[in-house]
């Protein structure tokens, strides 16, 4: 069963500001790559082809078609050109004096460009089969053209885009005839003439909607509408509103430029959307990182007591020194006097200190375990908050260096705590163990007394 869909043909030669089309949007990659609306990762699926000045067509990848266009100009035109300047400078007019590229940029001279397009976004056929029945319904249709008009008909290049919604092509023409003087130039009214094509009403003026290259668009329209027939396409060739009946060109244009500004305006609408969001994600983001900065700050001051144990426990010590007194009974037997421990007052300061830096050591690793966890708890709450997330790496390189830290000062902990084990050991095995937890207390009710005695 056939297929049927439907087919456009449009032609024009500049925007509605007078400017004329860029030729490098077809064929170059580096301006399609601009493009909004392209799929760029399709961009070199596109087929670009040369209609070179021996006759020739010649397919190519991205080229630089403003360049290759000028080119073609002055090759056929150049001649044209020059004597047209030369007869200005002879009249006395050197300001009408034009070169190629002059009209080759003006509205009335440049290429026409022919866009042929099967099928809409809708259309329910397979690509590859669209891309084949287009390509060669399009480049019959080119052929067509050349073996009937190529003596007043030039076809530049010619481009197939892949990249965009829906398959089309784009065939870029100039077009041409002689003048009195024999020199080709470029002048679509007298080609016309020499193709025999004619307004569509030629007992009225002509106009901008009763002009020549109506009857061409119309033709060629037509006629691509056959070839696709003869791929199996059965083309919808019915305006389905009757207000769009009679739609000029320009109406056309006028319709699509409507579309397209309600779908800009409602994109625009979304970024609007998107971007308010974006700015609360911001605001939220920076409120996040400030906790995340006061968060580091409290690790450090945390990081900062570890330093100080890691500084006490790096102070040598020296053996301790202890002289055992046992205990004396009298001849009774009764205990007169303990057994006793005798230690300097370095010795003892020495060992006093090793068991508060072991308490300290407990105290700290305890609290920074506390505080980790918090830490990382906050930290997974605001991990959604990319820049959050980057002041929670840092603040998570800090713990880890906190942690290495912690690790080394348990290192030394432990091996304090050995010390003392080791002495705590070494003193029950001499008996000294309870004399030296009495002269602690001493020394502490000592201290005691010193600070009440200040106090008064």
């Amino acid at each position: 069963m056939a297929t049927m869909m439907k087919a456009t043909v449009r032609n024009g030669r500049a925007t509605a500001g007078g400017k004329v089309y860029n030729a490098n949007h077809n064929t170059k990659a580096e301006t399609r790559a601009q493009e909004r609306h392209i799929d760029h990762d399709r961009t070199e699926q596109n087929i670009n082809f040369q209609f070179t000045n021996e006759g020739q067509v010649r397919r190519c990848g991205s080229f630089d078609a403003k360049a290759f266009e000028l080119a073609r100009y002055e090759h056929l035109y150049g001649a044209g050109q020059k004597a047209k300047n030369d007869r200005y400078t002879q009249d006395g007019h050197p300001e009408r004096c034009k070169t190629v590229a002059d009209i080759y940029n003006s509205r009335r001279t440049a290429p026409l460009e022919t866009i042929i397009q099967l099928g809409s976004r809708d259309t329910e056929i397979d690509p590859q089969a669209r891309k084949d029945k287009l390509m060669r319904a399009a480049f019959e249709l080119i052929d067509n053209l050349r073996n009937r008009w190529g003596e007043n008909l030039h076809l530049l290049d010619l481009s197939i885009h892949l990249d965009e919604g829906v398959p089309h092509i784009h065939a870029r023409m100039t077009f041409a005839a002689l003048d009195k003087f024999g020199y080709l130039v470029p002048n679509q009214a007298q080609a016309f003439e020499a193709m025999g094509i004619q307004r569509p009403d030629p007992t009225a003026k002509e106009g901008k909607y009763n002009c020549p290259l109506i009857t061409f668009s119309e033709a060629i329209r037509t006629e691509f509408y056959d070839l696709c027939e003869k791929q199996g396409i059965i083309i919808d060739r019915e305006v389905k509103s009757p207000s769009q009946k009679h739609l000029s060109v320009l109406q056309y244009k006028c319709q699509k430029m409507d579309e397209s500004l309600k779908a800009l305006t409602a994109e625009k609408q979304q970024l609007e959307a998107v971007a308010a969001e974006q700015a609360q994600a911001i605001v939220a983001a920076k409120a996040e990182i400030e906790v995340v900065r006061a968060e580091r700050d409290t690790l450090r001051d945390q990081n900062s007591v570890s330093r100080t144990i890691q500084e006490a426990l790096s102070q040598p010590s020296r053996p301790i020194q202890a002289e055992y007194l046992p205990e004396r009974k009298n001849l009774a037997g009764k205990v007169v006097e303990p057994e006793k421990v005798k230690l300097t007052r370095e010795d003892f300061e020495q060992l006093r200190e090793q068991a508060t830096i072991t308490n300290a050591i407990r105290n700290a690793w305890n609290s920074l375990q506390r505080y980790g966890k918090q830490l990382w708890a906050e930290v997974d709450r605001n991990a959604r908050v990319q820049k959050a997330e980057e002041r929670a790496a840092r603040a998570e390189q800090q713990t880890r260096e906190d942690a290495r830290t912690i690790q080394r000062l348990t290192q030394r902990a432990t091996a304090a705590e050995e010390q003392v084990r080791e002495q705590e050991q070494f003193m029950k095995s001499q008996g000294i163990w309870s004399r030296f937890l009495q002269l602690i207390e001493e020394r502490q009710w000592q201290r005691q007394e010193q600070v009440h005695h200040r106090i008064r």
